[in-house]
């Protein structure tokens, strides 16, 4: 029996992305709320490092997507045993350099040790997810999220007990996180024990996805230069205010990203069938992202306005300036997203990927001058929205150039 239309709804990768968001919004208030700075901030630097360092699959994953859709790697089709090998890879390669930079952070980057364990934690997951997700399985891409809901979540219930601290939130983490992993392995993963263990298969993915990977690496960099600097030089207070800004800022936006999550899948499917791409249907796509950021961008304003005003404590004065700046900069940044994965199905993905390189460059020196000059977080973010908003102008120009020269 097929299932029905409310049926396919509450399966649907959308409501889930919503409902993870609206749990993350929740926690992220509510934590603001009650929580001492000291611990607020640093829940909110764990939890941003845990999905930072997913730059250390160094090319796995976007190896892994290259393969599936140009059937011209290990992962094709009736090759047996190569995703197995790749999944036990890709764990141990997780593993081993989280591992090497939890060692480092302990002995000269203390802001960064709690979020090394906690992303040591959830690296189960993220080892999987390719598999599932490749199984139209979207959802699993959230686990991590609902991971670190839950370890905010125990900080706040916690908190009248005396019992939240950074522990205990690694300690909720590790266990659920444990959970999924073993529920996915046992309903999706294929027994792995008659696998023969080698690397060739996994450098030949690493060798597929590296241009792709140095795109997403300088990607994942750029959006999130602001706060891995400010857990360096920034205030505790200072850390709280971005950290909270930055998260309704792009929490606000959860449409657009799962639009350009579902787009990336189906214009690679298009590119694989040969089918024609249109610069319309490309236009509508961009059109469509473009009002649902817009509708977004308003709705985080006046979101944001009455939450400072009447729910959080005066130590948050400022927020909404900061998300008023910010904010505009994530729509810009996520509206040119939803077009631009087309330049890496026609092969020309370099141009763009040098020009993010450069948007790397200008975030870091962007730091460096409010480090140096000693200037507020809102300066911080004003110049952050400038420099993505020039990005998203060039990369969408960019985009349409390459789909006019190919098609």
């Amino acid at each position: 029996m097929r299932p029905n239309i409310f049926s396919r709804f509450l399966l649907s990768y959308p409501l889930h992305r919503a409902t993870v968001a609206g749990l993350s919004f929740i926690a992220v208030i509510i934590g603001a709320r009650y929580l001492p700075f000291e611990n607020f901030s640093s829940a909110m630097s764990a939890a941003f490092l845990v999905k930072f360092l997913q730059i250390l699959n160094f090319g796995a994953t976007s190896g892994y997507f290259v393969s599936r859709y140009a059937k011209e790697g290990t992962l094709g089709e009736g090759v047996a045993g190569a995703e197995q090998r790749f999944l036990i890879l890709f764990g141990i390669q997780l593993i081993s350099f989280g591992l090497a930079f939890a060692i480092v952070s302990f002995i000269w980057l203390p802001q960064y040790f709690f979020g090394a364990i906690a992303f040591l934690l959830v690296a189960p997951c993220f080892a999987v997810e390719p598999y599932v997700r490749y199984r139209r399985n979207f959802s699993f891409s959230l686990v991590p999220d609902l991971l670190l809901n839950a370890g905010l979540f125990s900080l706040i219930a916690l908190q009248g007990l005396g019992w939240a601290n950074m522990m205990t939130y690694l300690l909720v983490v590790g266990i659920l996180s444990v959970i999924f992993w073993v529920t996915t392995m046992l309903r999706h993963i294929p027994s792995c024990a008659s696998v023969r263990f080698g690397g060739d298969d996994y450098l030949q993915v690493l060798a597929l996805g590296w241009p792709l990977y140095l795109g997403s690496a300088l990607f994942l960099l750029a959006s999130s230069m602001d706060r891995l600097l400010l857990s360096l030089y920034g205030e505790e207070t200072q850390i709280s205010l971005y950290f909270l800004a930055h998260q309704l800022s792009v929490g606000s936006m959860i449409f657009v990203t799962a639009i350009n999550f579902v787009n990336t899948v189906n214009l690679g499917e298009a590119r694989q069938e040969r089918d024609k791409i249109e610069p319309m249907m490309v236009y509508e796509k961009l059109k469509s992202a473009a009002l649902v950021a817009t509708a977004s961008y308003f709705s985080l304003i006046s979101g944001t306005f009455i939450l400072e005003s009447t729910f959080l404590p005066n130590t948050f004065h400022g927020l909404s300036s900061i998300v008023i700046v910010q904010g505009a900069g994530f729509a810009a940044f996520y509206t040119s997203n939803s077009i631009t994965p087309l330049v890496a199905y026609f092969r020309h993905q370099m141009p763009l990927t040098l020009y993010m390189g450069l948007v790397v460059l200008a975030l870091f020196l962007n730091n460096l001058w409010i480090y140096m000059s000693g200037m507020s977080v809102l300066s911080l973010a004003t110049g952050t929205t400038i420099i993505f908003s020039i990005y998203s102008i060039f990369a969408i120009m960019y985009t349409f150039y390459i789909l006019k020269k190919c098609t």
